[in-house]
């Protein structure tokens, strides 16, 4: 696997392993361990979703777009307003 797609699957993790599929702000790596939440809250960084936007557009893999898509959702299950949309305090609560 190409590094660049182990980063975008790695980053893609950081969404899917806490419960409101929202990454923290920043993530500890252990060796010999899984990583972990460092810092909790979200502030909808947009760095992620942008990397597997290209990632789509050069690969023509529909799984990046996917992987957007589930991003987006959770965005939108979590951090949705009427107004917009706002961070949260601890992704790891639901």
């Amino acid at each position: 696997m190409h590094p660049i797609v182990q980063l975008a699957w790695t980053c893609y993790n950081f969404y899917q392993l806490t419960p409101t599929k929202l990454a923290g702000e920043n993530y500890y790596f252990r060796n010999g361990h899984d990583m972990s939440v460092g810092t909790s809250w979200n502030i909808q960084r947009p760095e992620t979703i942008e990397s597997l936007f290209y990632l789509w557009r050069f690969t023509g893999n529909k799984t990046y777009q996917e992987w957007g898509w589930n991003i987006f959702q959770a965005f939108e299950n979590n951090s949705r307003i009427e107004t917009g949309y706002v961070g949260l305090k601890d992704v790891r609560n639901s």
